[in-house]
């Protein structure tokens, strides 16, 4: 095997790596708290939920919703 096959070789598996621990990251992440928890709702297979109240907290933020004739935060 001649060293150009053998770079390309090592290239493509180091791309095919990568894609494969990027992608949850990627695919699963939220950069906003609203996106997160539509995501989870999507999750537990309900809502889209009315979201009554939004709690801050320094480190993150609390929904408070209610769907059908259930309530979550």
């Amino acid at each position: 095997m001649n060293k150009r096959l053998q770079s390309i070789i090592e290239w493509i598996i180091a791309v095919i790596l990568l894609v494969t621990a990027v992608y949850p990251y990627v695919y699963y992440g939220s950069f906003s708290a609203l996106e997160a928890h539509q995501k989870s709702e999507k999750s537990y297979h309900y809502g889209p939920s009315e979201i009554l109240e939004v709690i801050d907290f320094p480190k993150g933020k609390i929904f408070l919703c209610k769907y059908d004739k259930w309530f979550t935060a």
